[in-house]
């Protein structure tokens, strides 16, 4: 008899085959012979063959019967440091058999990833994936082909159909076998079609495997405690309030072993293999040890069009209205601000400071990806936003050109007035530049006008930035932070605050959660607080800020006062200063240092920053909007009525709200053009 012992990684299960030969005699006294060459280490086969012994010497005693006087679970302890599984004990088989040729490989956890597979860097690792994805054979499932980046399945062949559900299960408990097998199964390795996961823990509690995660690695991602969904679980619940994808729920939502899958939209307008690199960085830890993000967000995994990630249950949305106001406090003078006792001045509450430090921790405590710094001068991060936004214009030129644009004139004329603001005349004269000319009215002047305004206004910008803030500080920004992409504890309820740390507070970085990293970059930092306080303002329900709502200077400053504070924290503790280097130290509570001129002079960028911003997302409405029109999805009937708010639609308009955010933008310019 010899034990023959294998990883079965279709199934999840690790086999030990009893087969009987006439090596009997051998295998008791020198096990070591027999499968020295199958085994990658010689450690590990001191312990195999031990195993090996033990186990063939008490079943012979037993006359080759499946019974033994220890428990198999004694066989497969011995084993057990050997093949550890990242979320399930080992399971033990023993098979009877007439023969195995050849000792299937065992394997194993090595002592580093590096070791155990090939994981491949992002973001250039998505596009290598996607190369040899194109030579796998079409015939075969599309969910075999797995390749591994940063650490996470990646699932090239595999797209999801939104309208089903069947697709969404599908798609969801592919990506969830895949990054079980992260640990175990090399990515150059094309995985057969296996049994789907439901099934695969369905078989696995049968067999009265205990189920606990087991981990070899102290930095543990979110993804990793993920528990595969039972069969109660297997609802799918479609999320609104999402602009930019379609996402869904998997599971309950009180539930921590649900996921969320998100099914990418905006097609070209943002680099999905960057987007998901940085999110996967993000999901790591800072230089301090501490995750900057959220502890229960993490990328499970990446499909061909979309992606799956974390559930962070008992959480809800915030809202632009009832979670971002003000209130008047009672504040005394500190002999540096000017306040005179029992002053009343407009503050925020506990969850807008939580923000801030959010954004601090974010803009300061995460180290920028090598993968950005590529070509970057020393010293000198540069801002992506101009970049971003000349992409989108072309993007917008590209869609201007397609033939329905071409062939409605009214289309054409419509997309011009929400762009410019200007009506385009029925002899197809634009309202600004009259004349006699017949081509005013043809596909290619009408796009070209557009596109030279919207040219026109990022150089303006851009040169204004350049000009008056050259050493506007600059970091790595989520740039879309919205009520909607700010998670609270449900069970919190808001409380008086100065601002404190957040041990004293009930908003912390464990009950709010910034989410939704797709437009992150390196940027300037101000222009992501500038982007926050418009997003005070609403209209992501129905295309219409309400610019009553944007935050006074008072609240403004606040917001800055909480933001620099935990800056200088996080400074404090990466540089090992003297001042608040002990973690229960409050940051905001140093009575020496004076930021009263800074908050003064970076509120002053955030003015600006604020006009950008709402140039910024204006042309991403109307590029949107010409995708639609691109598709065949855009609703012609009452166009311009919708766009100008005359009457109420019953779906998202980002016609309208690309047009509303360069009125902002042209309002704002003209009020500092007049100054």
């Amino acid at each position: 008899m010899i034990i023959l012992a294998s990883w079965h990684h279709h199934s999840r299960r690790l086999h030990y085959r009893l087969a009987s030969s006439t090596l009997l005699h051998t295998s008791c006294n020198a096990p070591e012979k027999i499968i020295s060459n199958r085994f990658p280490c010689p450690s590990l086969l001191k312990r195999v063959a031990s195993a090996c012994t033990e186990a063939i010497q008490d079943i012979s005693r037993n006359k080759f019967h499946f019974t033994t006087t220890r428990p198999i679970s004694y066989y497969c302890h011995l084993l057990r440091p050997l093949v550890v599984h990242p979320k399930r004990s080992i399971h033990q088989y023993l098979h009877f058999d007439n023969f195995f040729s050849t000792l299937p490989k065992l394997r194993t956890m090595a002592s580093t990833p590096t070791k155990r597979m090939r994981c491949l860097p992002g973001p250039t690792g998505y596009a290598v994936a996607r190369e040899e994805a194109d030579k796998f054979p079409k015939t075969n499932a599309s969910e075999s082909f797995v390749r591994y980046v940063e650490n996470r399945p990646y699932l090239p062949l595999l797209d999801v159909d939104p309208s089903s559900e069947e697709s969404i299960l599908h798609v969801a408990k592919s990506v969830l076998l895949a990054r079980r097998t992260t640990n175990e199964l090399a990515p150059d390795q094309v995985r057969k079609p296996s049994k789907s996961l439901f099934d695969v823990e369905e078989d696995e509690k049968k067999d009265g495997d205990d189920i606990h995660p087991t981990h070899n690695d102290t930095n543990v991602n979110a993804a990793d405690e993920v528990v595969l969904l039972t069969p109660e679980d297997r609802q799918v619940t479609k999320i609104s309030g999402g602009l930019t994808n379609a996402l869904y729920l998997i599971g309950a939502p009180d539930s921590p072993s649900s996921v969320l899958l998100r099914v990418f939209g905006a097609e070209g307008m943002i680099d999905r293999d960057l987007e998901t690199t940085n999110l996967a960085r993000l999901c790591g830890t800072s230089d301090q040890g501490k995750k900057v993000v959220h502890q229960g967000i993490d990328v499970v995994g990446r499909f061909g069009n979309g992606r799956v990630e974390t559930w962070v249950p008992g959480m809800r949305q915030a809202h632009y209205v009832d979670d971002f106001g003000s209130r008047k406090v009672s504040v005394s003078s500190n002999g540096k601000g000017g306040l005179v006792e029992d002053d009343q001045v407009e503050k925020y509450g506990g969850l807008v400071v939580e923000v801030a430090r959010q954004l601090a921790r974010l803009h300061y405590g995460f180290q920028t990806p090598e993968y950005l710094l590529e070509g970057v001068e020393v010293g000198r991060l540069q801002p992506t936003l101009w970049k971003v936004i000349r992409s989108w214009i072309n993007e917008l030129s590209h869609n201007l050109s397609h033939e329905h644009f071409q062939l409605d004139s009214s289309l054409r004329k419509l997309f011009y007035e929400g762009t410019t603001g200007k009506q385009f005349l029925n002899n197809g004269e634009s309202a600004s530049r009259q004349n006699n000319s017949a081509s005013k009215n043809s596909p290619i002047f009408i796009a070209n006008e557009m596109i030279c305004y919207l040219s026109d206004q990022l150089k303006w910008v851009q040169s204004l930035i350049d000009e008056q803030y050259p050493d506007a500080p600059i970091g790595f920004c989520h740039n879309d932070v919205n009520a909607g992409n700010i998670l609270v504890n449900a069970s919190v309820q808001d409380a008086e605050t100065s601002g404190k740390h957040e041990n004293d507070e009930p908003y912390n970085a464990e009950t709010v959660c910034l989410i939704d990293y797709e437009y992150c970059s390196i940027n300037y930092t101000m222009y992501d607080i500038a982007n926050f306080f418009n997003e005070h303002t609403g209209g992501n329900d129905n295309g219409i800020p309400n610019y009553a709502l944007y935050p006074s200077v008072e609240r403004q400053c606040h917001f800055l006062e909480a933001y620099l504070r935990e800056r200088d924290f996080i400074d404090s503790k990466t540089h090992g200063g003297n001042a608040n280097t002990d973690a229960n130290v409050d940051a905001n509570d140093d009575p020496v240092k004076d930021i009263s001129s800074e908050i003064t002079h970076l509120q002053s960028q955030v003015e600006i920053f604020q006009m950008i911003n709402s140039l910024y997302w204006g042309i991403w409405g109307i590029v949107q909007a010409a995708e639609e029109v691109r598709i065949g999805t855009f609703r012609v009937d009452d166009a311009r009525s919708r766009m100008m708010g005359e009457i109420d639609g019953d779906e998202w308009d980002y016609l309208k709200y690309g047009r509303n955010r360069l009125e902002r933008f042209r309002d704002c310019k003209g009020k500092m053009m007049r100054c």
